[in-house]
């Protein structure tokens, strides 16, 4: 009688396990189409030359101004995406794509701070059913410094109705540092046997 409850615990743990050990490198993004549009900041896309379109911020009072293009400190290329404190949470979020339930995904991005930084910043990758609701979530967490961190997500094994994904940064309220974030990627990689 104790194997029945022994056995479903090791099969809901090793679920965990594999979910969490999925794990892919830069390489394996090498000729894939990168699924962020404007993840490097470098294309104006609409005619009022706005480089941080179609990025978006979420935040509880909608009229801060929190974008904003630095041409003096970028990972690669000429420009990055530059966040001043606000003394809010704020979300930043990428424009959704499609995905396959069935793929695993390649996320990279590079972060800066400045020396004084005690802000722990996440970069998640969501996913999300065709009505909007959220399926999946992976986070890392980013305690940026005065120099570029390359931040990395594997993401794969989603829920069965997950259609589409997104790239969200999340800064606290206690930001008080300025905040870079520049070439951000997202690559299908893998597709698992169904």
């Amino acid at each position: 009688m104790r194997i029945v409850p022994i056995l479903l615990s090791i099969l809901i743990l090793s679920g965990c396990v594999v979910k969490n050990s999925i794990l892919f490198k830069d390489e394996s993004a090498v000729g894939k189409p990168d699924l962020i549009i404007n993840g490097s900041f470098e294309e104006s896309l609409n005619k009022d030359d706005n480089y941080t379109t179609p990025w978006l911020v979420m935040a509880k009072d909608k009229s801060i101004e929190v974008l904003k293009i630095d041409t003096n400190h970028s990972a690669e290329g000429s420009n990055s995406l530059l966040i001043e404190p606000t003394g809010q949470r704020k979300l930043i979020v990428s424009e959704s794509f499609s995905i396959d339930k069935n793929a695993g995904y390649y996320v990279k991005a590079f972060v800066k701070s400045t020396n004084a930084n005690k802000t722990t910043v996440k970069m998640e990758f969501r996913s999300y059913n065709k009505k909007g609701e959220l399926k999946d979530k992976f986070t890392v967490p980013i305690k940026p410094g005065d120099s570029w961190e390359a931040v990395e997500i594997s993401a794969g094994l989603f829920k069965s109705t997950a259609k589409y994904g997104r790239i969200i940064f999340i800064i606290p309220s206690y930001q008080n540092e300025p905040l870079w974030i520049d070439n951000i990627g997202c690559f299908k990689v893998h597709e698992f046997l169904n």
